[in-house]
């Protein structure tokens, strides 16, 4: 993703949160769903963490991302990933893509 991106998603995102993990996604004009990635040094310190954070978060996107809509989505570290398993870190993930696959509630009617 474009800085331009990333600042759109940042400047009108929705959100959702599983475990560790926020993701903030807005709708894209592309053809299908972007991922970006923000993981703060204060959250995963050393760069082996920040990298093994990255990587599992690229693979679970990889594996279900012809199930998304087309939004552009930047994730998070909200906690530190540290004492966190792998296979924890990969069912939070599943469950942000499992949440973010199903289609929106519909907007309540404005009144008249």
């Amino acid at each position: 993703m474009s800085k331009a991106a990333y600042a759109a998603v940042f400047a009108d995102a929705q959100r959702l949160s599983a475990g560790c993990f926020l993701l903030l996604y807005a709708p894209s004009a592309a053809s299908g769903p972007r991922l970006g990635l923000a993981i703060a040094r204060r959250h995963a310190p050393t760069a082996v963490e920040r990298n093994r954070v990255k990587r599992l978060v690229r693979e679970s996107f990889r594996q279900r991302w012809k199930d998304l809509a087309p939004v552009d989505a930047v994730l998070m570290l909200r906690a530190p990933t540290l004492p966190v398993s792998a296979a924890t870190l990969r069912s939070a993930l599943d469950g942000l893509w499992d949440r973010l696959s199903q289609p929106s509630p519909p907007t309540p009617a404005e009144p008249a």
